[in-house]
């Protein structure tokens, strides 16, 4: 089941990554090597790190990380206009 990663093994290597992602084991697995990954979730649910909504990512300084993931989510943002400048704003450049 993971042999389909093992091609993605070096991308996040040393990275900080921001993750709007369902949690599970094979997301864990896929950003193995990050520095630091913070999950987070418009619900209030356990296992994410942080609540907070993708249009108003206040929580997070300006250019604070190197990867922004985000999966089966952009079709449930009901602004979703206003995503594409909050992950500009929380990404370093380069």
């Amino acid at each position: 089941m993971y042999d389909k990663y093992l091609s993605l093994e070096f991308l996040f290597e040393n990275k900080e990554i921001l993750a709007c992602v369902p949690g599970t084991p094979e997301l864990e697995y896929f950003f193995r090597g990050a520095n630091r990954v913070i999950s987070f979730d418009v619900r209030p649910v356990s296992w994410f790190d942080f609540q907070m909504d993708i249009t108003n990512m206040k929580k997070n300084e300006d250019q604070s990380f190197d990867v922004f993931v985000a999966i089966a989510v952009m079709q449930h943002v009901e602004k979703d206009y206003l995503v594409p400048a909050e992950i500009y704003r929380v990404l370093r450049p380069g």
